[in-house]
């Protein structure tokens, strides 16, 4: 019987063929689905609080504070929303 993947360990060609589209996802779901999770409300508020803090607090431990650098809390509000 044939291997999945060829040689080099990479996975066989994707079909071409409508029909096979859907076989061609979900043979690939375990490399390649992820899922999401979304936070709302409080549970947002407190997830984003707490990677303000921790960002001001790394960025602090390098001198990096709202004095040395007034626009800081932009920056820290940004990528707390990111993460």
């Amino acid at each position: 019987m044939p291997d999945e993947k060829d040689s080099q360990g990479l996975p066989s060609p994707i079909s071409r063929q409508p029909d096979d589209i859907a076989g061609d996802l979900v043979r690939l779901m375990p490399r390649d689905l992820v899922f999401v999770m979304r936070f709302l409300g409080e549970s947002q508020f407190r997830l984003q609080s707490h990677f303000q803090d921790f960002i001001r607090a790394e960025l602090a431990a390098g001198g990096v504070t709202a004095v040395t650098h007034p626009m800081i809390h932009l920056f820290i509000e940004n990528h707390a929303i990111l993460l």
